[in-house]
């Protein structure tokens, strides 16, 4: 009976452990913006990702160069290797962009 307790004792301690653990990660993660990384298997990344966009309706090029900025930064920002968006009005695709790697191996 006892070696019951003594393991449901441990589990709970680890339980608490591990709880508390995962609070500090999220306030490091989030507060002060950046994600504690893994030093396993972590490859950096060039300063200059490749960009690629398709504008189908030329009435939107401002909002096109503009936005493809923004996921531009927004990858930088996150330190995603790779993002996409698009965009569609009326059930038809406005626009379609991209900023990052397809293939990090290569």
């Amino acid at each position: 009976m006892s070696h019951k307790k003594f393991l449901l004792g441990s589990l709970a301690i680890l339980l608490c452990v591990g709880y508390l653990l995962w609070l500090v990660y999220q306030f490091y993660a989030w507060s002060l913006d950046s994600l504690p990384l893994s030093p396993f298997g972590w490859r950096a990344l060039p300063d200059k990702a490749p960009s690629t966009q398709v504008l189908y309706n030329d009435e939107y090029k401002s909002a096109a160069e503009y936005s493809l900025t923004v996921i531009e930064k927004h990858r930088e920002k996150i330190g995603a290797p790779a993002i996409s968006a698009a965009v569609s009005a009326c059930g038809e695709v406005v626009w379609a962009g991209a900023s990052g790697w397809v293939d990090l191996a290569r």
